[in-house]
Order: structure tokens, then sequence, then C-alpha cells
């Protein structure tokens, strides 16, 4: 099952926007595809890193122009834009991209993408520290956020799920982080794939309900489970 899901995924990186990753030993792992980046910086641009916001689903089969159109995709949408750039505001001069849409076979996303100038060095472990979790996948207020999610944790852990899968390639002096969204986690005691959607003032318990089905089903297509 897993080489089928492993050949799977790399089958779906090879034709569409996403990013394989996993994490695995005899007793447990994770293995996802994922369309969102935490970061991305070249040494051939040293100052420059790239990240983006990427939050608001619908289903491809629902009208594209009303989704891009929607005031409460637009306002979560919005928040992570928001809680990003404050983040990244005491580390150098951020400039914001155009909202755009961004399609997958199975789900489509608002997204919008961010530049950041850095006034430092550039520093692995400081931009995931700065970063991690967005508003995408953790809560605002940033800091009564974090401290809201270790309390759900308690109840509910969530693994991997969420958290940022990095690397650095040496020969082509790149470090990138991806956000570890769209997996399968499994252990000696079974499988389970995680999926969230972002509540705001305007959300709605049955469309929210229903993206996460959505979500959890691209994911299922995706690892062929």
């Amino acid at each position: 099952r897993f080489k089928v899901s492993l050949r799977r995924g790399l089958n779906i990186c090879e034709k569409q926007a996403g990013h394989l990753y996993g994490h695995w030993n005899e007793e447990k792992g994770v293995l996802g595809v994922t369309p969102e980046w935490l970061f991305c910086h070249a040494n051939s641009r040293p100052q420059q890193v790239r990240t983006m916001a990427l939050a608001g689903t619908c289903h491809p089969s629902q009208s594209q122009e009303a989704f891009f159109d929607n005031d409460k995709e637009r306002e979560e949408h919005q928040w992570v834009v928001q809680g990003i750039c404050q983040a990244l505001h005491e580390m150098g001069v951020v400039r914001l991209g155009a909202i755009q849409l961004f399609s997958l076979p199975k789900l489509t996303h608002l997204m919008t993408r961010i530049e950041l100038t850095l006034n430092r060095p550039f520093h692995f472990e400081a931009l995931v520290n700065c970063l991690h979790p967005t508003p995408a996948v953790g809560a605002l207020p940033f800091v009564e956020g974090k401290k809201w999610l270790k309390t759900y944790d308690a109840h509910t852990p969530r693994g991997y799920y969420g958290a940022p899968f990095g690397f650095f390639d040496p020969q082509r002096g790149l470090s990138n982080c991806l956000v570890g969204i769209r997996n399968v986690q499994w252990s000696v005691g079974g499988m389970r794939i995680g999926a969230g959607c972002g509540i705001v003032q305007r959300s709605r318990f049955e469309k929210e309900w229903q993206e996460i089905g959505f979500k959890i089903r691209a994911i299922r297509d995706q690892l062929h489970l």
C-alpha cells in the first residue's frame, strides 16, 4: 500500500502543482502532497524570501468567478495575508502580489504571492519560527493562537499535520520549507487523514464541513487510499 501511495504521489507531482514530502520508519510515518510553501530562498538572491498566502477553498465544479468574489472567502484569505505580513514585518520589507485563483484538479484556492526583502542574513530556523504556524493552519492573534493550539493538541493531537517540512539543497543553493498539509499519518495503531478549514465570522457549519470532505477526498485520490 505504501509503495502504491508513494508512486501515485510522484505521478501527481509530475502532472500538476504540488510537492511530495514524507518521513517514516518501520513504526510510523507521514506522506503527503502539499500545494503550500512556508518559504523559499535561493543563495543567488540572498536577501529575497518568497512565501504565499493560500486560503479560501472551493470545489472545481462550483463557479470560479463566484468563489473569487465571495466576501467570506476573501475575508478568510485576507486574515492569512495579514498574519503573514505582520509576522515578517520586523525582518524586512514585504511586498504583495495580486490575489489569484490557484487551481488543482480536486480543489481551487485563493492565493497571494508574498516576497520579503530581508534586513538581516537569511537564517532557516529564524524564518520557520517567524512564520509557523501561519493563520492558514493556526489562529489569530498569533501569540494567543499558539497557546490555543497547544490546548487543542492536548485532547486532539494533530501529529505532523500542518508542521513545517524543510530541506536544503547545497548543490543548487536552495532552502525550501513546505507546509505539511494534505497528508496521511500512520503508526502501528492505524492511519488517519487530517484536514481543516478557515473559520471566520461569516463561516457556516455545513459549508465548512463540506470543505473538509472535499479535502479528505482529494488526499485519498492523490495517494490512492
